[in-house]
């Protein structure tokens, strides 16, 4: 199954179409969140996205990619999604 990822495209421009468009809540922050005015851009929670691609093809940032097809300068992107989403210790 493919995952998606939120590349630095979407830094500081936090373009919410993806939020409307997935089906299974998997990016975050949301807009009624405190966390979405401080967060940088928004995330992609691999564990829980379902591969659908809906928040690829409404990114009007053109920042989400599918994981295996991360361009060489983003690839730092896959993990930092992922950290964005354990549990803080």
């Amino acid at each position: 199954m493919t995952n998606y990822v939120i590349a630095e495209p979407c830094s500081s421009r936090k373009d919410t179409n993806c939020l409307d468009v997935c089906p299974v809540d998997a990016i975050h922050p949301k807009r009624d969140s405190p966390e979405f005015v401080t967060a940088d851009k928004l995330r992609i929670n691999a564990e829980t996205c379902i591969g659908c691609g809906s928040c690829f093809q409404v990114c009007a940032a053109k920042a989400i990619f599918a994981r295996e097809e991360l361009p060489a300068p983003f690839a730092t992107f896959a993990q930092e999604n992922a950290a964005y989403f354990q549990p803080v210790q």
